[in-house]
């Protein structure tokens, strides 16, 4: 079974959707979109599929994020209110002050969430900032396991989940430690790289196992709406500026 993005365009390039229980890489540098992607996957799974979400930070509060998705006509605390949506999580700067309080560590992130998937009957999870959730873990293989461990318990509970995770500038990683892009099932690269004197928005399907894929770039716009796919000689709609990801 698929479960459709709810990003215009991209379930063609996956095939009719992301596999049902897998999990994606969203996976780029600063500024090309992966938050937006990831928060547009989770909102309109509910409004347009009925299909419950969390949403996991490990980059911005949940008042702030409630504020960046009313740009794009998502209200995140109506649909908290509804009992559709669970948003987690905080700077990380807060959650590993409070988790030293209590000797808590990534670990028990990880159980904390899939706990919250699993009482919410959740079928979709966003959790935006690998890189900083990397932090709550004493190194690269513990951090390597954890997700293992995730991906596993959220397939087993049909729960399909998108990860993004920073590229540092200068570098051609597809994760900032090197191990994200093994343990998930798919991974989409996003890219705004520059072309003359503008910047070209681009996504790429790099890997995505049990479908098909489309193996050429393709460019994605920012809007008013969300995240959509630009067809080859197609105009789209006056593009708004866009602050953060």
């Amino acid at each position: 079974m698929r479960v459709k993005t709810g990003v215009p365009g991209l379930d063609e390039l996956l095939g009719g959707g992301l596999p049902r229980g897998s999990c994606t890489l969203l996976s780029g540098k600063c500024g090309t979109g992966k938050t937006i992607l990831a928060m547009q996957y989770i909102v309109k799974g509910i409004t347009d599929y009925g299909e419950p979400g969390v949403f996991v930070s490990f980059e911005r509060e949940p008042e702030a994020l409630c504020e960046d998705a009313k740009g794009f006509g998502w209200h995140l605390k109506l649909l908290e209110n509804q009992k559709n949506l669970e948003l987690m999580g905080d700077s990380l700067d807060r959650i590993t002050s409070f988790g030293k309080k209590v000797g808590a560590n990534g670990e028990n992130m990880i159980t904390e969430i899939v706990e919250v998937v699993r009482e919410k009957e959740a079928e979709r999870l966003a959790l935006d900032g690998l890189a900083q959730f990397s932090a709550m873990f004493p190194n690269p293989l513990a951090f390597r396991s954890g997700l293992a461990r995730m991906q596993r318990e959220l397939g087993k509970l049909g729960c399909t989940s998108v990860w993004t995770s920073e590229v540092d500038e200068g570098k051609e990683g597809l994760g900032r430690l090197g191990v994200e892009e093994y343990v998930a099932d798919g991974v989409i690269v996003l890219c705004y790289e520059r072309g003359g004197l503008t910047r070209n928005r681009t996504l790429e399907v790099r890997k995505m196992r049990r479908t098909g894929h489309s193996n050429h770039l393709s460019f994605f716009e920012i809007s008013e709406g969300g995240i959509r796919i630009v067809k080859p000689g197609e105009n789209g709609p006056p593009k708004k500026r866009v602050q953060g990801e």
